[in-house]
């Protein structure tokens, strides 16, 4: 189970939806995901420069991978382990909240 499953499974749970079939959990975890996807995105974004955000664009029109996307973030994002775990409390206190 990847950190991000574990992530959401967890957001699940504080949430109070316990006692969801395995179908509307895998159906919730699912729109979670894509969410969390976006928002992470959203803010890599916002972090690179105007040049770096139209070569990102390329890429996505370009039908890179994701693991191709993810390395041009991470390259171009500094200190990018500290940036992705602000990310992640910022979407956990936005979807808690």
């Amino acid at each position: 189970m990847s950190q991000v499953t574990t992530f959401i499974n967890e957001l699940i749970d504080e949430k109070g939806f316990e006692n969801l079939t395995h179908e509307m959990r895998e159906q919730m975890s699912q729109d979670i995901k894509k969410r969390f996807d976006e928002f992470v995105i959203i803010r890599s974004l916002a972090q690179l420069s105007e040049e770096e955000t139209q070569q990102f664009r390329q890429m996505l029109n370009d039908k890179k991978s994701g693991t191709e996307l993810q390395q041009f973030i991470t390259e171009h994002i500094a200190d990018y382990e500290t940036f992705l775990a602000e990310t992640v409390v910022k979407f956990r206190e936005a979807y808690l909240a």
